[in-house]
Parts: structure tokens; C-alpha cells; sequence
């Protein structure tokens, strides 16, 4: 499984959440992609296994990453949809603020969520999303 990481600015607080990702993701028979502005921002912070894979558009995970996280706020998450594009690569947003209305899943969930990815082939059908509501949009005329 070949998993691809999009971040922005983060705090060192995020660290530790991102810390157990990686090394949940280090155990994947797969490769580890990094946006590479997401990647001189930890890069000093955390520890990586396998180097990763550092890409910076499209192009590059386009066909090999089967899905991505983004990391940081519903404004990441907004980068993420214009770097993934119409490749149809899942997202799963994972909010390192207060609140997030894109960016459901709270960093606490990062290692659950992970180690449910390590069980499931295809995450999107075999149950890791199961469950899973759209959020309702209001908009006022």
C-alpha cells in the first residue's frame, strides 16, 4: 500500500500524532510519499524509517499513492483537493486545530486510523470509512 502525506504549517504539539503515523506507515509493504514543503517542515522533527518519496504535484503520486492524508485544517485539506486533482486518490482529512468542518478526524485518531489502514486492502470499500457522513453545507440566500 503506497500512502502519500500533505501538510502544511504545523505545531510541535502535531508532532508526536505525526511521529506515530510514520512509524505505523514504516511497517506498510509500500512507499511513502511527502509533499516536499510538508517535509522540510518536519523533517527536523520527527524520525522516518524509509526514506520517503517527496513529491510536489500531481504528477508524481498520479497512479502510485492509493490514498493521502492531509494534515493540518479544512484550508490543507482545500490545497490537498488542487494537488490531487481528478487522479481520483482518497483523502482522509486528519484536523490538527479546534475544529474542523472538512478535516473531520482529530489527530487523537491518527494511530486508530492507521492501524485499521494496516488491516484493510482497499480502505475506501473493506470498512475504514463505514460509517462515514458527508457534512451537511447550509448556505443562506
Amino acid at each position: 500500500m503506497n500512502v502519500a502525506l500533505f501538510g502544511k504549517s504545523i505545531t510541535p504539539s502535531d508532532i508526536p500524532y505525526i511521529q506515530d503515523l510514520l512509524d505505523k506507515l514504516d511497517t506498510l509493504q509500500g512507499q511513502i510519499f511527502i509533499h516536499s514543503q510538508f517535509y522540510n517542515n518536519i523533517r527536523e522533527m520527527v524520525t522516518f524509517g524509509k526514506e520517503p518519496v517527496l513529491f510536489s504535484s500531481q504528477g508524481t503520486i498520479n497512479g502510485k499513492a492509493d490514498f493521502l492524508f492531509s494534515i493540518g485544517g479544512d484550508g490543507t485539506l482545500l490545497d490537498t483537493i488542487t494537488i490531487v486533482g481528478d487522479s481520483g486518490i482518497p483523502i482522509i482529512g486528519i484536523n490538527t486545530g479546534r475544529m474542523g468542518f472538512l478535516s473531520s478526524i482529530a489527530k487523537a485518531e491518527i494511530l486508530r486510523l492507521s492501524m485499521k489502514l494496516l488491516k484493510t486492502s482497499s480502505p475506501l470499500t473493506n470498512g475504514l470509512c463505514s460509517g462515514w457522513k458527508p457534512p451537511t453545507i447550509f448556505s443562506e440566500i
